[in-house]
């Protein structure tokens, strides 16, 4: 919007002193260059506090448009240290302190894959933390991490392809429900021979 308003003057100079008869020579191509500065500082200051109140929404929200994120420092520092229960503690404080954040139950999911091969601790914590969840991309990650674990760790491909197909039942078109699709044929796939093995050997 400012930079549409800022073209409109200098046309608007432009034609003026074309009407003129000055802009074919140097002195005059600045005095249209004067003219297009002051036009600029008089309007340019009420243009940008109109923005700023039709559209402060869009680009500079209030203040309960945010919401506090907390630093994760310590946690990580102990994570670092590899004092892996005592980041799992202090991100268990932060869901205390930071109900609306979905960031703790992440980490702690990916510390009892990570170190402790605890797949049924972190299937605990992702699905908790989908109820956090409010971006579609961290949806849809805990759903691909829902999948990755229930093929680790439980050896079931059918709780995996049931989230799998979540993805593509509530983003539908999406470049997310197209990578789910193609990873869900593998599954069907793979459940299939799986079958038809079992099937011969049991003839």
């Amino acid at each position: 919007m400012f930079w549409k308003y800022l073209w409109r003057l200098a046309v608007t100079g432009w034609i003026f002193f074309q009407f003129m008869g000055l802009v074919g020579n140097i002195g005059g191509f600045y005095i249209f260059l004067i003219y297009t500065i002051i036009l600029a500082l008089l309007w340019v200051p009420s243009l940008v506090e109109r923005v700023g109140r039709s559209g402060g929404s869009l680009f500079w929200p209030s203040d309960d448009r945010f919401t506090i994120r907390p630093q994760y420092s310590i946690a990580q520092a102990r994570e670092k240290e590899g004092d892996i229960v005592a980041a799992i503690k202090v991100y268990n404080d932060y869901k205390v302190t930071y109900p609306e954040e979905v960031t703790p139950y992440l980490r702690i999911a990916h510390l009892y894959v990570i170190h402790f091969r605890d797949g049924e601790a972190a299937l605990t914590e992702l699905r908790a933390g989908m109820d956090k969840a409010r971006d579609l991309r961290t949806q849809v990650m805990i759903y691909q991490r829902l999948a990755d674990i229930y093929m680790e760790f439980r050896k079931d491909p059918s709780s995996a392809l049931a989230n799998l197909q979540e993805i593509q039942r509530k983003f539908p078109g999406t470049r997310w429900a197209k990578k789910a699709a193609r990873r869900a044929r593998f599954l069907v796939d793979d459940m299939t021979a799986a079958k038809e093995k079992a099937t011969g050997h049991s003839k």
